[in-house]
């Protein structure tokens, strides 16, 4: 069975991933097309169940619980969990898969940190084709840590988002990305995504 067409949405904290990625997967659904959507969501579940593991065991967050290394990898797990689960459901539907972050934003977080995982980041997500569409949300970094103070969960700094950015960008696939401008209302973000995936 052939490989879906995959559309990534990325860019640093704040930028609109989650968001996006949902209305882009919505669109194709009203225009009459399969879409499985996969990422932030089920990401989001992992960490609140290695949270719960890790109060139960008398840690206050899993981060606690397994040091920084360990956190990392368990993150990086996950993701790969997530997104294999994704291509392996919309090859099984022939759906579209739109992808709330994809491989690119584990290697640029690697590099941001200076984790070196660099390597078996790219081991661990050798499965994972190439998207037809890599959609990189472009928002300034002041906007995107304003954006992460009001939603309250883990607020960056600008200058660490500053850094989130030129991390993407010094990615070798960076040169194949769809440069989005984010700024603006949902709906006109939306406008823009859409012509970029080209629905």
């Amino acid at each position: 069975m052939s490989d879906p067409r995959i559309v990534a949405v990325v860019g640093v904290d704040g930028a609109g991933k989650t968001t996006q990625a949902r209305l882009l997967a919505e669109r194709l659904r009203a225009g009459g097309r399969r879409a499985v959507l996969t990422g932030g969501e089920q990401v989001k579940a992992v960490r609140a169940a290695l949270d719960a593991w890790a109060i139960a065991g008398g840690r206050p967050t899993h981060e606690a619980r397994l040091g920084a290394e360990g956190a990392y990898v368990a993150w990086a797990v996950a993701r790969a969990a997530a997104l294999r689960a994704g291509l392996d459901a919309a090859r099984d539907t022939g759906a579209d898969l739109v992808c709330d972050r994809y491989a690119a934003c584990l290697y640029a977080t690697d590099a941001l940190h200076g984790a070196g995982h660099g390597e078996l980041l790219r081991r661990l997500l050798a499965f994972a084709p190439p998207p037809a569409v890599t959609i990189y949300l472009d928002l300034p970094a002041e906007e995107a840590a304003a954006r992460t103070r009001a939603r309250g969960a883990e607020p960056e700094t600008a200058e660490t988002l500053a850094a989130y950015d030129r991390a993407y960008r010094a990615l070798p696939e960076f040169a194949g990305f769809t440069v989005v401008d984010a700024r603006g209302s949902v709906d006109e973000v939306r406008a823009r995504v859409a012509l970029a995936a080209g629905v």
